[in-house]
Order: structure tokens, then C-alpha cells, then sequence
């Protein structure tokens, strides 16, 4: 597997991951390979929780086919991760705001 963003990052509010780099598309395209990205979804606490954290999801989404361009192939599986994140971070933020106001 291949990793785009070259790095763990704990997602901040707007920017839900580092951006990505393009090698492995680069890759993808020229050999004609799909790329098949997946979403890690984890509570806030992932990377500073002492043990196994609990709650960790994994989505793996359909594979997308290369087509010429890297630069198309990275937005468009970029898109395809953070759409989860972003989605799942406002859910989480709804619900805090929920509970202060009830």
C-alpha cells in the first residue's frame, strides 16, 4: 500500500488530512493500475490514547481507475477520502453541541 499523505496527522478543524503527494499516482497511472484509497475514521483521542484506541473505523471505498492524468487521479481519490472525515467530524461536532444545549 501507499500511503499519499507521507505522513500521520491528527485532522484540525477545515483539514481533515495533510496534502497528498503524488508519487503513487504518478505510479498508478504509468503502470495502469486502480488505486483502491480507504478512509481511517478514529476518535479524537487516536494518537495521544495510551492502548489499542476504541472506535476505529475502516471504509474501503471502490476502486477508482487511473486514466492519464496523476493530477486528476490524486483529486479525485483525495475527494473520495476526506469526504468521510469531513462528514464524520461535523456529525461529532453537532452531537457536542446537541448535549451543551439540552
Amino acid at each position: 500500500g501507499i500511503f499519499p499523505q507521507g505522513t500521520r496527522s491528527v485532522p484540525a478543524k477545515g483539514v481533515p488530512l495533510k496534502p497528498f503527494k503524488k508519487g503513487g499516482f504518478i505510479l498508478a497511472v504509468e503502470c495502469q493500475v486502480p488505486v483502491v484509497p480507504f478512509t481511517l475514521l478514529y476518535p479524537d483521542d487516536f494518537m495521544s490514547s495510551p492502548g489499542a484506541p476504541k472506535g476505529v473505523r475502516i471504509i474501503v471505498h471502490p476502486k477508482v481507475q487511473p486514466g492519464d492524468d496523476a493530477d486528476a487521479l490524486m483529486e479525485k481519490v483525495e475527494k473520495v477520502v476526506t469526504t468521510p472525515l469531513i462528514e464524520a467530524k461535523e456529525a461529532l461536532l453537532d452531537r457536542r453541541t446537541d448535549k451543551k444545549e439540552n
